[in-house]
């Protein structure tokens, strides 16, 4: 939500996850658990994949609430991983061993 950007360094051991696949350009996550209405996803999404991640290296991010859209309230948590200062996407840092995919 615009206003609400803040540069933050996810910790070790943060838990994250997002529905849908992890592309080439996804950047987006969110903090592990946070109900679907706080994403405010369009209808259907909670039939997507649930793909959970963890910081394995300090991770630097752009944080912000989510703006409510889609009907949905918003206002969970949500990190850019292309605004941090690695300017990277999720799957290049899982790749470059700074996320790792959990069951």
């Amino acid at each position: 939500m615009p206003g609400t950007e803040f540069q933050t360094t996810l910790s070790v051991g943060t838990r994250l996850d997002r529905y849908g696949d992890i592309r080439t350009d996804t950047d987006f996550l969110a903090a592990a658990n946070t109900p679907l209405g706080q994403r405010a996803l369009p209808a259907g999404s909670e039939n997507l994949p649930r793909i959970q991640l963890e910081v394995v290296k300090p991770l630097p991010v752009q944080q912000s609430n989510i703006m409510p859209w889609f009907d949905q309230p918003g206002m969970g948590v949500q990190y850019q991983t292309t605004m941090g200062t690695t300017g990277m996407t999720v799957q290049q840092l899982i790749n470059m061993g700074y996320l790792k995919v959990v069951k």
